[in-house]
């Protein structure tokens, strides 16, 4: 199927059903890609596309290593003021 859209909602699927699988409920939303728990952003996700090969890629904050970099930069294009980023850890 000839749809990167599409596409792009598969790969965010993936993620959204493994963070079922531990009890978390992740959601698409409309402020970008990737997947949001309670609001705050806990996957990314990116694909490349070159004559209909595809390319993808997603990371998931699993743990709070990565939060002190966060306040140095806006991951994303997202700060606090629209809900943040989160890790796993501390969801769960």
């Amino acid at each position: 199927k000839k749809d990167l859209h599409w596409y792009l909602n598969k790969v965010e699927e993936v993620v959204i059903r493994t963070l079922s699988r531990f009890g978390l409920s992740g959601v698409r939303d409309p402020r970008g890609t990737g997947v949001w728990v309670s609001g705050r952003k806990v996957a990314q996700v990116g694909i490349g596309c070159s004559q209909w090969i595809t390319q993808h890629g997603f990371a998931v904050n699993v743990t709070e290593e990565c939060m002190p970099y966060f306040k140095e930069i806006v991951p994303c294009g997202i700060n606090e003021s629209v809900g943040g980023v989160a890790c796993l850890s501390e969801l769960a």
